[in-house]
């Protein structure tokens, strides 16, 4: 049957259900209607290579079930592939829904294609630990384009999913310079990834050619797993300047490290920022009530906090309609404060937006806003339309919470 769509996520999104869609259906104990959404937000992956023919599709991420992966593969101490293949037996039997070939050493096109050939899980590569091998060359001698085909063979033997490692850039090289760690870089892929910048002088070809990447996974239906390079090795290296490095998200001239926000804009175009305030009225008003009547002044300060909610609410409303002439649909806002997005960002989004003089609002040393009742927030902008009310929790994905945004 002829593909009229380009992965797994393109179909979703034109509301083509495919034959792999309707199999994890089934296993999921989930109608594909419901299904069909969570692929299209990209918060479930259905990974399966068009080439992959024997594949029994498994999905991977939000409402699902935990799957199993397996690593192996041949190394300069175990070079037998015979025994790698009964491993891989014994893992799908077991139960196994991936397996992760990890080969470093020999010839493994054969291995990987016997993998993609016969065996029915879903299969993953990392193409960094092939490129030396593959080439027979040392590292120092690789060419950014031999790194992205090396992607493109492995997308052409059926793997479904890769391991890249995008994150660690020049700038990290400088940052892992400056600020020594007690275990340096414990990734494998990250330290070839490493070594080969600092012996070339040359940008992380995964990172540079990434748009050509995603067209080779794009052609093939091929899911990326973006690889921690900068992973910590102890507890003295954990969230170090180096790793906080591979989480930022950039907002104009602002680098901001937040896991919390990058997953709140995740497939955004665009950012608004966004400023609001009572005014003073409403503090003095409240202080002024304290002082003869503690209990209503506490209704105040509630009654005020929801007036500012709704303010808002009504606000993004009439953005969300503007932008969506542009195509383009609103996530909920989200504050600095909230998750591990620092509050110390207040200040800088006051500053972008000229708070003080538009509307009043200043912010003290210990980062309190003056008007109380003000809050700023990013709000971003995506070309996927999925459902998003303003209010509620996004802890996380229970879709029958009654608090869930």
């Amino acid at each position: 049957m002829e593909r009229n769509y380009t992965t797994q996520m393109d179909a979703a999104r034109r509301g083509i259900l495919t034959p792999e869609l309707e199999t994890v259906a089934r296993k999921e104990q989930m109608r594909p209607e419901e299904l069909m959404p969570l692929v299209a937000e990209g918060k479930v992956a259905i990974p399966a290579n068009r080439l992959h023919s024997c594949l029994d599709a498994q999905g991977i991420g939000s409402m699902l079930r935990t799957k199993i992966n397996v690593n192996l593969g041949v190394s300069r101490d175990c070079k037998d592939y015979d025994v790698e293949m009964e491993k891989v037996r014994s893992a799908v039997s077991m139960g196994a829904e991936a397996i992760m070939d990890l080969s470093s050493h020999g010839n493994t096109q054969p291995f990987r294609q016997k993998l993609t050939h016969e065996c029915p899980v879903m299969i993953g590569t990392v193409p960094v630990y092939d490129s030396v091998i593959h080439y027979q060359r040392d590292l120092a001698t690789l060419t950014a384009q031999d790194f992205v085909d090396v992607v493109r063979l492995h997308a052409e033997d059926g793997v479904d999913f890769v391991t890249l490692h995008c994150g660690i850039t020049r700038k990290t090289i400088e940052q892992i310079r400056k600020h020594k760690r007690k275990m340096n870089i414990v990734s494998r892929g990250g330290s070839l990834v490493f070594a080969w910048m600092c012996m070339t002088g040359n940008e992380n070809p995964f990172y540079e050619h990434f748009d050509e990447i995603l067209d080779i996974c794009e052609e093939h239906d091929v899911t990326i797993s973006l690889g921690d390079a900068c992973r910590p090795g102890c507890l003295a290296d954990a969230t170090d300047v180096c790793q906080i490095d591979e989480e930022k998200v950039a907002i104009g001239t602002l680098q901001i490290s937040s896991k919390s926000l990058a997953r709140n804009l995740n497939h955004c175009e665009k950012a608004v920022l966004f400023g609001a305030t009572l005014g003073t009225g409403v503090d003095r008003l409240i202080a002024r009530t304290s002082l003869t009547d503690m209990a209503n002044a506490v209704v105040l300060q509630a009654c005020a906090a929801a007036m500012l909610e709704e303010f808002c609410d009504e606000k993004q409303f009439e953005i969300g309609e503007e932008l969506e002439k542009e195509g383009l649909y609103l996530r909920p806002r989200f504050s600095p404060g909230y998750g591990d997005f620092d509050i110390g960002f207040q200040k800088s989004f006051m500053q972008m937006l000229d708070c003080a003089k538009a509307i009043g609002l200043t912010m003290t040393e210990s980062f309190m806003m003056t008007p109380t009742k003000s809050v700023t927030a990013v709000i971003g902008a995506s070309r996927i339309k999925e459902r998003c009310p303003i209010a509620g929790c996004e802890v996380c994905d229970k879709k029958e919470c009654i608090y869930r945004r």
